[in-house]
């Protein structure tokens, strides 16, 4: 008897956990900043790649406070494996470093961005070589950023530059208004992911001033950042977030879902044709993504 009620209390035990992704109309995906950014085109290309896999998945813009509102607000919803964000390793590591009690853990790596220095083409800024010049001779040059990844790449960039320079940078709520802004000529440069202004390039509305390490097929005599500064390190890559604690057998789904995804042609060519580099591994390369942010983040706050 007493092992037919343990095998039964096993039974319930194993339902009770089980995640099935068809138990709830959608998945909820948390988006740390305005829509127009790169965040946002990830989600929509993730968003059908999972529709056509019967599944749903619906975003909610959060932006605001380098991304510490969105993350604040997954920490604190169900852990059933429906809930979730899309966010950048900055935005994460900010909130893990402001915020420990507010624990959420990253499922996977997906992408990496190319970056891209983008210029008002009414602006006086024509060229990578006049971004330096005018900005050690003090010029006022209007900066946007969108995110706190943007923010350290741009100090690290700054640093870079002998001497080094400190102008006033603005700060927006995301890579889309940042775009707007750029486009409107209110703001003269943005250091932004390449797919999010490729249009732009390609349409006339903005000038390509640099690309961060890899130069797109289409833009071969673009200036390469690294080539000028060899020591120019990229880490603000895009990742799946989920709120510590939640259903062990979701984790397990996720996991599978995210590497299939990663392992998909067309989805690494659709990558790669957006300006970004697909991750090839996962959360371990995350993990490693994080603390260094984390470090450069640290010390740069001291």
């Amino acid at each position: 008897m007493k092992k037919i009620i343990s095998t039964l209390i096993l039974s319930l035990s194993f339902t009770a956990n089980a995640f099935d992704i068809k138990s709830k109309p959608t998945v909820n995906v948390i988006i740390p900043f305005a829509p127009g950014g790169g965040v946002d085109q990830l989600f929509r290309h993730l968003q059908k790649y999972a529709l056509d896999r019967g599944i749903s998945l619906t975003n909610t813009f959060k932006p605001g406070a380098d991304g510490l509102i969105a993350m604040s607000e997954l920490s604190k919803m169900p852990r059933d494996g429906f809930h979730m964000s899309i966010a950048t390793i900055g935005v994460f590591s900010v909130h893990s470093l402001k915020k420990p009690e507010e624990e959420n853990i990253v499922i996977t790596e997906i992408r990496s961005n190319i970056f891209a220095f983008a210029a008002y083409p009414n602006s006086s800024i024509k060229t990578f070589t006049d971004l330096e010049q005018s900005l050690k001779n003090g010029n006022n040059v209007r900066i946007g950023y969108g995110s706190p990844g943007q923010l350290l790449e741009w100090e690290q960039y700054f640093e870079l530059i002998t001497p080094s320079v400190d102008p006033l940078i603005v700060p927006y709520k995301g890579t889309g208004p940042v775009i707007n802004d750029l486009l409107g000529g209110h703001i003269d440069v943005a250091m932004l992911p390449f797919g999010t202004v490729k249009q732009h390039v390609s349409s006339g509305k903005l000038k390509l001033l640099a690309v961060s390490e890899i130069r797109p097929p289409e833009f071969l005599d673009t200036p390469l950042v690294n080539q000028k500064f060899p020591s120019w390190k990229d880490n603000n890559a895009m990742i799946i977030v989920i709120p510590k604690g939640t259903n062990v057998d979701a984790v397990k789904f996720w996991n599978s879902f995210f590497q299939e995804y990663l392992k998909d042609k067309q989805v690494r060519i659709d990558m790669i044709e957006d300006g970004g580099i697909p991750s090839i591994f996962g959360a371990k390369n995350a993990g490693a993504s994080v603390q260094d942010f984390k470090n450069r983040y640290l010390k740069k706050s001291n």
